[in-house]
C-alpha cells in the first residue's frame, strides 16, 4: 500500500460522557474505498521532507502529519456542526518511490477524492506537495480554478536542478495556463527579482506583505479590495498554506520563519470570508516542522486551520 494507515492511537477518545471528539467522529479508510459524498473531507499525510532537503532547508517536516493529527483529533466539533464526515486515508509512504513518483501517486489519489466530490486536506511535509494537491484540483475543476497560496515565498524555482520545496508553483504554471493563481503574504527578503519577474510574466497576482503592512488595513479588507476582480463571483478554489506565512511568534516550527507574517486571527477572518463566498474544494498545509517548534505552537495552529476549514468558522 502506498498510503499507510494512520496510527489508531491518534484517534482520541474522551473518557467523559457526552464529550465526542473528532477522533471518534472520523474514520480511517483505504483511499480505494472512499465514498461519494458532498459533505465529507479527506485527510492525507505527506511525512516527507526530501523536497526541503533538496532546497537546502532545515528538516523536520516529515514528522508533522501525526503531530498535527494528535491535536486535531482531540478537538471537538463546532457547536452547530451537522452532516459532516471526515475520512483519514493515512500517510504516503516516502520509502516506496522516488519523490517525483510520490507526487504522481498523490495526484492520482487526490484526483480520485475530488471526482467523488470530496474535499481534500493535504498535510505536509514540504511545500513541494503543493504541486500534486493543486494539480489534482485543477485537473478535476470544471471551471477556471482559483488557487490562493499563503506564503512568504513565491516558490517558482525552476526544476533544472530537480524537484524541491521551492518548485511547486513553477511546475503548476508551466503545466497549466487557464488558472488564476494568487500569492498572498510574499515577503521582499525571501524572493529574487528573477522569481518576481517570472510570476508577473505568468499573470500571478502578488499581494506583498510589506504593502499590506503599510496600507494600515487588516488582511481581509486589503485582500478583498485588491482581489475584487477574482473573488467577487463564487467559484471553486484551493488554499495552499505554507506555515512560514505566519509570524514566528505564532509559527516558529518551520523550515524558515521570520518575525514578520500573518497573525492567526486575521488569517482566520479572511479564510472564513472565503469559505462563505466560494466553494473551497481543498487545502494544503505545508512546512510545519515539530522538531523546530516551541510548545507545539505551529502544529496546534495547523490543526486549527483544519478545524476552521471543516466547520467554516
Amino acid at each position: 500500500m502506498i498510503f499507510k494507515k494512520t496510527n489508531e492511537k491518534l484517534f482520541f477518545k474522551s473518557q467523559k460522557a457526552n464529550d465526542d471528539r473528532l477522533g471518534v467522529l472520523s474514520k480511517s479508510v483505504d483511499f480505494e474505498n472512499l465514498p461519494r459524498s458532498k459533505n465529507a473531507f479527506v485527510i492525507a499525510g505527506y511525512p516527507d521532507d526530501e523536497g526541503i532537503q533538496n532546497n537546502g532547508g532545515r528538516l523536520g517536516a516529515k514528522l508533522a502529519p501525526p503531530k498535527i493529527r494528535d491535536f486535531f483529533y482531540k478537538m471537538t466539533p463546532a457547536p452547530k456542526a451537522k452532516n459532516f464526515e471526515i475520512f483519514d486515508i493515512g500517510d504516503l509512504d516516502p520509502s516506496a518511490l522516488s519523490l517525483a513518483e510520490r507526487h504522481q501517486k498523490a495526484i492520482e489519489v487526490a484526483t480520485h477524492a475530488y471526482k467523488n466530490e470530496l474535499r481534500w486536506i493535504g498535510l505536509g511535509g514540504g511545500h513541494d506537495y503543493g504541486y500534486p494537491d493543486v494539480a489534482a484540483f485543477i485537473k478535476t475543476c470544471s471551471e477556471r480554478p482559483l488557487i490562493i497560496n499563503f506564503d512568504a515565498h513565491l516558490d517558482v524555482r525552476a526544476t533544472d536542478k530537480g524537484i524541491n520545496s521551492g518548485t511547486p508553483f513553477y511546475r503548476i504554471l508551466e503545466e497549466f495556463s487557464d488558472i488564476d493563481l494568487v500569492q498572498i503574504g510574499i515577503q521582499s527578503q525571501c524572493n529574487s527579482l528573477e522569481h518576481l519577474k517570472y510570476s508577473k510574466d505568468h499573470k500571478v497576482e502578488i499581494l506583498n506583505y510589506d504593502e499590506l503592512r503599510l496600507s494600515g488595513e487588516d488582511l481581509s479588507r486589503f485582500c478583498l479590495k485588491k482581489l475584487s476582480h477574482l473573488v467577487t463571483k463564487p467559484r471553486k478554489c484551493f488554499l495552499s498554506i505554507d506555515i512560514d506565512s505566519f509570524s514566528s511568534a505564532y509559527a516558529p516550527g518551520c523550515s524558515q520563519s521570520f518575525a514578520t507574517g500573518f497573525e492567526p486571527n486575521e488569517f482566520f477572518k479572511f479564510v472564513s470570508i472565503l469559505n462563505h463566498k466560494h466553494d473551497i474544494r481543498g487545502i494544503g498545509i505545508y512546512e510545519c516542522s515539530p522538531p523546530l517548534d516551541w510548545d507545539d505552537h505551529t502544529s496546534k495552529l495547523a490543526a486549527l486551520i483544519m478545524h476552521k476549514f471543516i466547520f467554516g468558522i
